[in-house]
């Protein structure tokens, strides 16, 4: 937001105070009010913004507020830093205006930055967040139980943006499991849009299978392999000079064996094969042994890459000792480079610990369910006004299409103009018609999803708790960044989305967040080793 248009808005602001003054408005009745759509893209589709804006002045009039200024933006809720969101809590606090009115938590913030300041304004008394679709106000006066409602259902919007990006990534290993390539185009292939699929590309395969040759028959290292294809002129399909850690790359990728990587999945691909399976591998085994360099600790552990130390912020590293038994070490750092060690038996002791503290209390689960369904409710009421205002849009579109239409016919406007306009009518036809089938939508299927995670949280416990080890490592690789340890207390770092929902306090659990561990284990220090 430059300097000038914030002068512009706080000298427009300061004019509507001064003005409200004068009409003898309370103060404590001020509002702004602030209406969003995440892309300019679904803005310029002219009706959920528009929507926002309507219902917000319709709650001030209810809630009997004077809406002071409208902040209006197409900026995603994820984005901390977000431009008209943070001018307008400034300016609420610099002018004292009381009262913020948002649609509900997914338009407040999805971010983990927004929440919490605007939360700590409202406990401090400068601000009241007013959530209309909630029918909701928090404040300084606001129940703990009111302020874990506000955090829920911001987790809430969290989990709805999550599944719709998990629904993409399922769209590309549906993609991968029916052999239709989820990647880029390779070197020494083209997309063919009718088929699909990759084809050869004439263009360039040859360059590869020069590659391939002066590595495989002429025995060439790759750094003379990527001077050879330079001094030619040759370039990569990106227009750049090759060097050794692309033609490394491109000795080392599967696809031209006729297979593709899906995440660590092997997957063979119905695209033509550039050399042979036989080839592909003779040439691994000559790579690796030809390799010098320094290999990274195996990740076949079941805990690698997922523990670290929390003195130091090392990950722990895993291998075998005695009689097949699994260990994690790093030097620490913090502890004059000595060697910290455990037993992954005593870390899934520890892990098992920390999970049965976990707890839902029944009272709590049903609160859960009932809010939801409550805000649900709340939403099929707008729902039912927003399609009557779609269906008037709609008569209104083909009352102005067929007066287009008789403008034409009188000759009163050129063809060109007839169509230029009668696209631009089709077009925000076919917008309400979107619009239209997202109000279609079974608002019930959402409520019956979210009890169904909450269920899922409520049972997380029991069903951890029965699952072998390297179920539960895999359970928590969904829902937690890692474990750290100091050797005396293990924490779960639990993604944004658990984080709330698995807080001792909020589930109802009697136990210490963090855990101590037992007297039995303990990161044990032997520089000796």
């Amino acid at each position: 937001m430059s300097s000038m248009l914030l002068s512009e808005i706080e000298e427009n602001l300061i004019e509507t105070l001064k003005s409200i003054r004068e009409k003898g408005i309370s103060h404590d009745l001020l509002a702004f009010a602030y209406a969003r759509v995440s892309t300019t893209k679904q803005a310029e589709r002219g009706n959920s913004r528009e929507d926002q804006e309507y219902d917000a002045r319709e709650y001030s009039e209810r809630a009997g507020l004077h809406i002071v200024h409208l902040f209006s933006a197409a900026e995603s809720a994820f984005s901390e830093g977000r431009v008209n969101f943070n001018l307008m809590i400034d300016l609420a606090i610099k002018h004292k205006i009381p009262n913020i009115i948002f649609k509900n938590t997914d338009r407040l913030s999805r971010n983990d930055i927004d929440l919490p300041r605007c939360k700590k304004l409202a406990r401090e008394g400068k601000i009241q967040i007013h959530l209309y679709e909630m029918n909701m106000v928090f404040n300084e006066q606001s129940t703990a139980e009111e302020e874990m409602f506000l955090d829920n259902t911001n987790v809430m919007a969290k989990y709805w943006s999550r599944k719709i990006s998990q629904g993409v990534k399922r769209g590309y290993k549906s993609k991968a499991h029916k052999r239709r390539i989820p990647h880029k185009t390779p070197m020494g292939y083209r997309w063919n849009g009718k088929e699909r699929n990759w084809e050869i590309d004439n263009d360039t395969v040859e360059i590869v299978r020069e590659i391939f040759d002066l590595y495989d028959n002429e025995h060439k290292t790759l750094q003379e392999i990527a001077e050879i294809l330079n001094a030619k002129g040759v370039t990569t399909q990106y227009g750049k000079p090759f060097y050794k850690q692309v033609i490394s790359s491109i000795l080392k990728n599967r696809v031209y064996a006729g297979w593709f990587k899906f995440h660590d999945e092997e997957i063979k691909g119905n695209h033509p094969a550039i050399i042979t399976e036989e080839r592909f591998n003779a040439r691994m085994q000559v790579m690796s042994q030809k390799f010098r360099g320094h290999r990274s600790g195996s990740t076949h552990y079941l805990l690698a890459k997922f523990v670290k130390c929390s003195r130091c912020g090392k990950l722990y590293t895993g291998y075998k000792k005695g009689h097949g038994f699994v260990y994690y070490n790093h030097h620490c750092d913090a502890n004059d480079g000595r060697y910290m060690y455990f037993k992954e038996s005593d870390i899934i002791d520890m892990l098992n610990q920390r999970i049965q503290g976990l707890v839902y209390s029944e009272s709590y689960t049903q609160l859960l369910h009932s809010k939801f369904k409550n805000m649900i409710r709340h939403r099929d009421t707008h729902i039912t006004r927003d399609r009557e205002t779609i269906e008037k849009r709609f008569t209104e579109l083909e009352k102005k299409r067929e007066l287009l239409l008789d403008l034409y016919l009188q000759q009163k406007i050129d063809i060109q103009r007839y169509e230029s306009k009668e696209a631009e009518i089709i077009n925000q036809i076919a917008v309400l018609h979107d619009r239209q089938k997202e109000l279609s939508e079974d608002l019930s299927d959402h409520y019956h999803e979210v009890a169904e995670l909450i269920d899922y949280l409520r049972n997380f416990t029991n069903l951890f708790m029965k699952i072998p080890p390297e179920g539960k490592i895999e359970f928590l690789h969904e829902m937690a960044y890692g474990l750290e340890t100091d050797g005396e207390s293990l924490k779960i770092i639990w993604k944004p989305l658990y984080s709330h929902l698995l807080n001792a306090k909020v589930a109802g659990v009697i136990t210490p967040a963090t855990y101590v561990v037992s007297p039995k284990m303990h990161a044990r220090q032997d520089s000796n080793l």
